[in-house]
């Protein structure tokens, strides 16, 4: 049996990082897991991070005064120094992987930010007014084995005038022969395997 596939835990977001914040976090990484009883061997060791760490801090100052070929110094140090952080971040999740209930804890106590779960937002209401005058293009995320009922009013309250505009199961439909030049309000329902569910918050579209 195979064995488990290690999950990625750790966001460090250094790819982007100027020189100084660089230096600033992998400072910090080094003081948060000096003496941590989570890290009992860091690998690579915090002593060579902070080697890394004053040589590049030391290329840097130097960069500042343009001194032919400072600047290539300084950058072929910070990918060496990136090279050391990203290999210590995968010591630290190695150990938060097997510890899935101190996960969060451990990752925090060595200075570093836990990676988010990819979240995909579903697609929103939108009410947008079409290119043709007196029209307004609806559009809802689709929900599987599902019917949609779209109504629409005049009333900013929401509280009267609901009429409705489409039934059927189709998720885009275009409200035509409105009167230009007016704010129109919108909300729908989804009706599934025959279950209706509650009205959608309302929202609304200035026609052209």
């Amino acid at each position: 049996m195979s064995a488990k596939p290690k999950k990625k835990l750790v966001s460090l977001g250094i790819s982007y990082l100027p020189v100084p914040q660089l230096i600033q976090n992998a400072q910090h990484y080094v003081t948060s897991m000096t003496g941590n009883t989570n890290f009992p061997t860091p690998n690579p060791a915090l002593s060579d991070i902070t080697t890394a760490v004053n040589l590049l801090e030391s290329d840097y100052e130097k960069s500042l005064t343009r001194v032919k070929g400072s600047v290539a110094t300084m950058h072929t140090d910070e990918r060496a120094l990136k090279i050391l952080v990203k290999a210590l971040a995968a010591y630290v999740e190695g150990i938060a992987n097997a510890d899935a209930a101190q996960t969060s804890e451990i990752i925090a106590s060595a200075g570093m930010n836990e990676k988010k779960p990819l979240v995909r937002k579903p697609k929103t209401f939108t009410a947008i007014p079409g290119t043709i005058k007196g029209t307004v293009i609806l559009n809802i995320k689709a929900v599987l084995r599902s019917a949609y009922m779209y109504e629409m009013t005049t009333d900013s309250t929401g509280a009267t005038g609901w009429t409705t505009i489409y039934m059927g199961t189709k998720t885009k439909f275009t409200a035509t022969a409105l009167t230009s030049n007016t704010h129109y309000y919108f909300r729908y329902m989804v009706s599934t395997k025959g279950v209706q569910g509650n009205w959608s918050a309302v929202i609304q579209a200035l026609t052209l």
